[in-house]
């Protein structure tokens, strides 16, 4: 059923109903609307297919003045999924509130990231497949797979000149620095990388690149 049908639903069942049922019908409608919006899909080995688990997806909102006088984008949320066996995840779409009116909220940035593989991020999506994006959101609006290959030689090693290796959530190049306790998987993750080259993990909670 189409989230619209549900709403409409949900309205004719309130006038119908007693009282008593108000609180249920409402808590119904809340999960209807909860539901209504996820970036959802899976995670697989770009090479054989085989649905990756243990990776971490990232989704990350911005912020900027309403009227671009000066400054740029800042913090606004993030929300982070790790996904399961079968290389699957599901993150809600939606970045909450921003309660300052003189910001807007910009459209989400979206990263895949798993040791070993490169990343999906918004420095390197052609080589995902996605021309933008907005590509990759609607992507995953529906559903939709994520391949990820593996490092080659050139990239699997500290200081490569070719792009892929990840230490950092810095590394991302996010349009904004993520406070590195709102997504601890993904510190976890670049950490184990960290420490396959003998250096030392990040602590969680420590924007910094220094242990």
């Amino acid at each position: 059923m189409r989230h619209a049908d549900v709403l409409f639903t949900m309205r004719h069942m309130a006038h119908n109903v007693p009282v008593t049922s108000a609180l249920s019908l409402g808590g119904l409608l809340c999960a209807a609307v909860a539901l209504a919006g996820q970036y959802h899909g899976t995670v697989v080995d770009a090479d054989t297919g085989q649905p990756l688990a243990a990776a971490a997806v990232v989704v990350a909102w911005s912020k900027r003045p309403i009227v671009h006088f000066d400054g740029g984008e800042s913090f606004h949320s993030v929300r982070e999924a790790v996904t399961d066996a079968a290389g699957r995840f599901a993150i809600p779409d939606s970045p909450g509130i921003d309660w300052n009116p003189t910001t807007a909220v910009r459209p989400a940035d979206i990263l895949v990231y798993k040791p070993g593989y490169q990343a999906l991020a918004p420095g390197v999506l052609i080589d995902r497949g996605f021309r933008s994006m907005k590509e990759v959101r609607q992507h995953l609006k529906g559903g939709g797979m994520i391949r990820l290959p593996k490092l080659t030689p050139e990239q699997d090693r500290v200081g490569s000149k070719q792009r892929g290796l990840m230490l950092h959530i810095d590394d991302f190049r996010l349009a904004i620095r993520l406070p590195p306790e709102r997504v601890p998987a993904l510190v976890r993750l670049t950490n184990i990388e960290r420490r396959r080259f003998g250096l030392e993990p990040v602590r969680e909670g420590r924007a910094g690149g220094s242990p």
